[in-house]
């Protein structure tokens, strides 16, 4: 599966630490960051739920809670071998047999 989610950062730290909490999930086989786009496209047999509620609630030393993260999933798909333009977020009329869409 390929995720990709929009996360805003405001410095290099900001981009660390996501990358070690989302890779801290079982599953993950890539993690790549998007500086100039603020996105994280994440591949593996994942839950998209999990890694944003992840982001969205980090722990911190000792359980304590952190300051989470904005996330916004911006696309998801399940075949990486038969990705589409479907995976964006908006519609897009596919008239190619063979393809199976869905709008997130």
């Amino acid at each position: 599966m390929k995720i990709v989610l929009k996360v805003p950062i405001t410095c290099k730290k900001c981009k660390s630490c996501i990358l070690q909490i989302v890779s801290k999930t079982k599953g993950i086989k890539s993690l790549t960051f998007d500086d100039e786009k603020s996105t994280l496209t994440v591949i593996g047999e994942v839950d998209v739920v999990v890694i944003v509620d992840k982001l969205r609630h980090p722990k911190g030393g000792k359980g304590k809670e952190k300051e989470g993260y904005m996330v916004e999933v911006m696309s998801q798909c399940a075949e990486l071998q038969n990705c589409c333009r479907a995976c964006r977020p908006y519609y897009i009329v596919d008239d190619q047999p063979g393809y199976s869409c869905t709008i997130v």
